[in-house]
């Protein structure tokens, strides 16, 4: 078991032996629940909380930033930087408009490419 995050009233932990996040009133230790079952092998927690976000616009918003599966916001380096950048998920491939992912090469084809983009 690891007690790995406090947020506001609550305390966080995992537990290794139900594979299970739980949650506790951290003054009482009441209001007990736990959040996720079948967690597999749960080691660590972190609750991201909207205090530590920066403020700024969501390129992502809306439509996805017009990416296909994942859209993730890129740091701010130059006013000429990327905003965002189309990734895809494991066993993917982004194609060449670098917004549409692919499950295999054979889609990349240009005769199966879409058109219109």
């Amino acid at each position: 078991m690891t007690m790995t995050v406090l947020r506001q009233d609550w305390v966080y932990w995992s537990d290794w032996e139900s594979e299970s996040i739980h949650r506790a009133n951290k003054f009482t230790g009441s209001n007990h629940s736990i959040m996720v079952r079948s967690a597999f092998s749960p080691m660590d927690l972190h609750i991201i909380h909207p205090y530590k976000q920066p403020k700024g616009e969501n390129y992502c918003h809306p439509n996805n930033g017009r990416c296909s599966h994942l859209c993730l916001p890129s740091p701010f380096i130059t006013p000429r930087s990327a905003r965002y950048s189309c990734v895809c998920p494991n066993g993917m491939d982004l194609g060449p408009d670098q917004r549409t992912c692919y499950t295999n090469a054979e889609d990349l084809l240009p005769e199966k490419l879409p058109t219109g983009r």
